[in-house]
């Protein structure tokens, strides 16, 4: 927990609901001057001291669709999925493994987990 965040690719769903190829230029800055901003953090600082910035929820917590989703891309054996907030509602989603975030889905509405708020 007390490595420096990074980030692999290898995962990235590209054409789903909330695929990285639907995400408009001026986002695509706004989440890489984000994501460049965590590179300076440890694990436990981005997801260990609290609400924000990373969290980690269930994936039967997930809306259907992105359950489903997850079923298509053969990743239904994952049982928590971490979040990076980005935004007001924007979201990156993801599995966190050791220092490495997976990309998996941009969340540019909060879509994915939404809550009451």
């Amino acid at each position: 927990m007390n490595r420096k965040l990074g980030w692999r690719l290898g995962q990235v769903d590209l054409d789903g609901p909330w695929g990285f190829l639907k995400m408009a230029p001026t986002e695509l800055r706004a989440v890489l001057d984000r994501l460049s901003s965590f590179e300076t953090m440890t694990v436990r600082e981005v997801f260990y001291t609290g609400e924000e910035p990373g969290k980690h929820y269930s994936v039967d917590d997930l809306v259907k669709e992105a359950r489903d989703r997850l079923t298509e891309l053969d990743l239904d054996d994952e049982t928590l999925i971490a979040r990076l907030r980005i935004d007001g509602p924007g979201r990156v989603y993801g599995f966190l493994r050791e220092s490495d975030f997976w990309f998996l889905w941009w969340d540019p509405r909060h879509e994915i987990y939404p809550t009451s708020r």
